[in-house]
């Protein structure tokens, strides 16, 4: 049944670079050819062609450090930009420099 399905399927493939079956749909319309998207998907898996899938490349694992706490006050500063608007409208921008603490609990 689709049998003559698979000479144009692979002059596709070879003809351009490796590609998805969807990619393939698109090429076979352009070149006139009427076949529906789940066909070319059902034969694009029977004559393995898929692509493997692309894995998530892994950052790294990275030594933990711990934080230094500050011997006094205003020995260490963060800084801080902050925007907002007014009721009329216009926006304003800020930075906010706050010096960083040990916190004591009691």
């Amino acid at each position: 049944m689709d049998r003559p399905f698979f000479i144009p399927q692979n002059i596709v493939q070879e003809s351009a670079e490796p590609m998805d079956a969807h990619g393939c749909n698109d090429r076979l319309r352009l070149d006139g050819k009427p076949w529906n998207h789940k066909r070319v998907l059902r034969v694009y898996r029977e004559m393995r062609l898929n692509l493997p899938r692309r894995t998530k490349k892994r950052v790294p694992r990275r030594e933990r450090h711990t934080l230094e706490v500050p011997e006094a006050a205003n020995a260490i500063w963060a800084i801080d930009f902050m925007s907002d608007a007014l009721y009329q409208g216009r926006r304003f921008r800020i930075d906010k420099n706050e010096p960083i603490m040990k916190r004591s609990r009691k």
